[in-house]
């Protein structure tokens, strides 16, 4: 049986609360940022907790991995739910799909893109 991570990260910081989630979500917020602009290949832990104004140490407290910040990041993106849902229009419908990725134009192509790039190698980023 494996061993579960501790319930503290460090001093005053308890997994769950929320100081934690709020840097969880902070690195995730940053890393899509760096994901987006900088691509898989260059994307880094050490500039997305830069950017969060984190230490480097506390992104890998809350990431293990490149991947997993890559993850979180990518499932910050909308994921379409229900845009197709609804009796209205076939039009209405894919007004609202097209609304869901115009908020996010700014990130939906780039991260799609490196994505695709890396698909051989990491393709789990497809899959979130």
């Amino acid at each position: 049986m494996a061993a579960s991570k501790p319930d503290r990260e460090g001093p005053g910081i308890r997994r769950g609360g929320a100081q934690y989630e709020r840097i969880h979500a902070q690195l995730a917020k940053a890393a899509l940022v760096e994901l987006a602009e900088n691509g898989y290949a260059d994307f880094s832990v050490d500039a997305a907790a830069e950017r969060a104004g984190v230490a480097v140490r506390t992104a890998y407290r809350h990431y293990e991995t490149k991947r997993d910040l890559a993850l979180a990041a990518i499932s910050n993106m909308p994921d379409y739910t229900g845009w197709l849902d609804g009796e209205d229009s076939c039009e209405q419908r894919l007004r609202r799909g097209i609304e869901i990725g115009t908020a996010h134009r700014q990130y939906f192509v780039p991260l799609l893109s490196t994505c695709l790039a890396h698909r051989r190698s990491e393709p789990i980023l497809l899959r979130m």
